[in-house]
């Protein structure tokens, strides 16, 4: 079932890095999407952070199964579970993560299986390219979409020695949490 989680960019950005992580007891999540945006503008006014609403898949019968009975709790739409959750339940917003160079070059280098001293920089001229192009994207008046066919040439264009070496095409690129081919950016994308 499709769940809302509204959060700030930056702890966004965490969600991917790390997967879902209780904070105050639990994680939240959502099934009106309106909640989840109100719930990110507060957020981000208090962090003077970016408001983002992230897509989730969430299988409330398989987590109380995996998690046990009492890790999750529901009334009204809403839902808190205290347990730490995968970011594969993300369907959405990952070119908004990626959109900064340390997550992009991050994401590349795991891509590659390279480490930081041998891998992408986050100062590298294709990374200081691409992160901004994406993010201004996003923010245009574009649709605040960006195709997985468009990261992928842009990847090439500005980070050919990287893009090259990836071991997947634009249709199958890694990204599990792709939904239709296409990713919504932050809560002005609805």
């Amino acid at each position: 079932m499709e769940f809302y989680h509204g959060t700030t960019l930056t702890s966004a950005r965490g969600i991917l890095e790390k997967g879902f992580r209780p904070r105050g007891g639990a994680v939240w999540f959502t099934t009106q999407w309106n909640y989840a945006k109100n719930r990110s503008e507060q957020k981000a006014r208090r962090k003077h952070d970016r408001p983002i609403v992230i897509t989730c898949d969430l299988d409330l019968e398989a987590l109380r199964t995996h998690l046990g009975k009492g890790s999750i709790q529901g009334q009204g739409g809403i839902v808190a579970v205290n347990e730490r959750l995968p970011v594969q339940l993300l369907q959405s917003n990952f070119f908004e993560l990626l959109a900064c160079p340390t997550a992009l070059s991050q994401w590349i280098n795991r891509q590659l299986g390279l480490f930081p001293y041998n891998g992408v920089s986050q100062k590298h001229w294709g990374i200081v390219r691409l992160a901004p192009w994406m993010n201004n994207r996003m923010m245009s008046g574009t649709g605040n979409r960006i195709s997985r066919q468009e990261f992928f040439e842009k990847g090439q264009q500005w980070l050919p020695a990287f893009f090259d070496k990836m071991p997947f095409s634009p249709t199958t690129l890694p990204i599990v949490h792709l939904k239709n081919n296409t990713i919504a950016s932050d809560i002005r994308g609805r």
